[in-house]
């Protein structure tokens, strides 16, 4: 017998599977969610705050699912008050060129004015064909359609929705300006960091939405994605469900095609659920299941998701007068043009994007991201620093006196082994960009919701990420829904 029954049993601590969970305990549905050994965004190196990955808050003022999610969990006032935008919004620097993305539009535009002269106008006609393409896909993803549809009446209701949302079909805003105009990369290196799916050819869909999220601002929120995380789970608790960090799973017991129990690792315990939710690495969910009981297709679906790139982080703690006057605290330097943006020709540079702690004093931390082609990651210590090597020199095109004022490095993918007391590169920290959507989800999920088990679910980072921030709320209210089909009244009731 179960050691104790909760209507969904959620695995892991990514945003989306939280925000769902603390949507169903709002509803009544009793909730648990299991840490199952997943970390926080933020650790110390050296007494300074590092960050393990990137991320960039969007679309509080113009995302629909966004303001739904806060609006039912009672959060709208809370949330309208925390996230601050940042000023400059962010920085885009190519060579010979610096543009500060900024709140007032007369500023904006002078900054367009002064880096691409004559081509303003063409510019703005890329931002007219953003917003009335973003209108329509506004108005599609407001209905919160399951994606992709499955059976006769999803798939006609879906169908149906594209018609009248989606006819003519979105374009590309940036196919007037050519192959080759200077604005591409201004354009497309945020979206390179805003969207977790595959950028070659990139999505108009994600361009449009993301563009038009990143037009409003970036925003700061303290304590960063660990603090966003905690409310939700502190909603979670509020609401007559459990979160348990410390614990995790050894395996599922199945009975029929579904999970009946989950049991704990180590421990003489047995959970009894109606749902499971994946919120966590879907590989490595998915192992939790017997061999016997393994649906082999689904699985050999799941093992074939291989990434196109990994997004790699290093900090670097440097003394406070290395930091330029006038240096944003989200930079995104595209070094060449006319190379792909990737590895050490995109970078991602934030500013005390992590909470700081007193130690650091005047200094400050740069957080540097790049998104390294999956085929040119080696998992070793040779690699990293050699990979960190390239990304420094490339930071000190944007910020000169590095070398001089650094004080202390990390990168997020070495750990201190608890063993032996080395330092080892840790796989379970890459984070991996998936390859192309699925077909009908306006190519924005790279996997769906549903699995080959009857009542188990798919949220996590992957779900939806082509929209960014906002995919990780849109992908919560999709598994809301298919929990709220899974799992019974009479299961709430009893």
């Amino acid at each position: 017998m179960s050691d104790a029954f909760y209507d969904v049993v959620i695995i892991g601590t990514e945003l989306s599977g939280l925000i769902a969970g603390a949507l169903l305990a709002k509803k009544g549905y009793r909730v648990l969610v299991v840490g199952h050994g997943q970390r926080s965004n933020r650790y110390v190196h050296e007494g300074f705050s590092f960050q393990r990955r990137p991320w960039l808050f969007s679309g509080f003022e113009t995302s629909a699912p966004v303001k739904r999610v806060f609006s039912d969990l009672g959060l709208s006032l809370e949330m309208h008050n925390r996230p601050k935008p940042f000023d400059p919004f962010y920085q885009i620097v190519l060579p010979g060129r610096r543009i500060d993305v900024a709140a007032k539009e007369a500023l904006f535009e002078r900054e367009l004015r002064r880096e691409f002269g004559g081509e303003v106008e063409r510019i703005q006609g890329f931002y007219r064909a953003v917003r009335e393409q973003n209108e329509r896909i506004a108005r599609v993803l407001e209905h919160n359609a399951i994606m992709p549809p499955d059976g006769f009446f999803e798939s006609r209701a879906y169908r149906k929705l594209m018609e009248e949302a989606l006819n003519p079909p979105i374009t590309d805003p940036l196919a007037t300006l050519g192959p080759r105009h200077p604005f591409l990369p201004f354009v497309l290196a945020p979206l390179a960091f805003s969207s977790g799916c595959q950028l070659e050819p990139y999505s108009p869909v994600q361009l449009t939405r993301l563009a038009t999220h990143l037009g409003r601002g970036l925003f700061h929120i303290e304590g960063g994605i660990d603090t966003l995380k905690s409310i939700f789970i502190e909603r979670v608790k509020q609401n007559c469900g459990d979160y348990r960090d410390a614990i995790q799973i050894d395996r599922f017991a199945m009975r029929r095609g579904k999970v009946r129990e989950v049991v704990i690792r180590d421990r003489r315990e047995v959970i009894g659920c109606e749902a499971v939710i994946c919120n966590m690495d879907i590989k490595r969910f998915f192992n939790l299941i017997p061999e016997e009981d393994q649906k082999e297709r689904y699985h050999l679906g799941i093992h074939e998701l291989q990434p196109t790139h990994y997004l790699y982080t290093t900090n670097f703690a440097v003394r406070g007068e290395a930091v330029p006057e006038g240096m944003g605290r989200h930079v995104f330097h595209v070094p060449d043009p006319s190379r792909a943006l990737e590895d050490d020709n995109l970078l991602l540079i934030q500013v005390d994007a992590a909470e700081r702690t007193p130690a650091e004093g005047d200094t400050h931390v740069l957080s540097v991201t790049a998104r390294i082609r999956a085929r040119h990651v080696r998992p070793t210590l040779e690699w990293v620093e050699a990979v960190d090597a390239r990304l420094v020199r490339q930071l000190a095109t944007v910020v000169p006196f590095v070398h001089e004022h650094l004080v202390a490095q990390g990168s997020a993918w070495v750990t201190l082994d608890k063993r032996t007391r080395t330092h080892v590169v840790d796989p379970t920290v890459f984070v991996p960009i998936l390859g192309s959507p699925l077909e009908d989800t306006l190519d924005i999920t790279p996997i769906g919701c549903r699995t080959a088990y009857k009542n188990v679910l798919v949220a996590g980072d992957h779900l939806m990420s082509g929209l960014g921030f906002e995919g990780a709320f849109l992908g919560a209210l999709n598994v809301l829904q298919l929990t709220s089909d899974l799992v019974s009244k009479k299961s709430l009731i009893g």
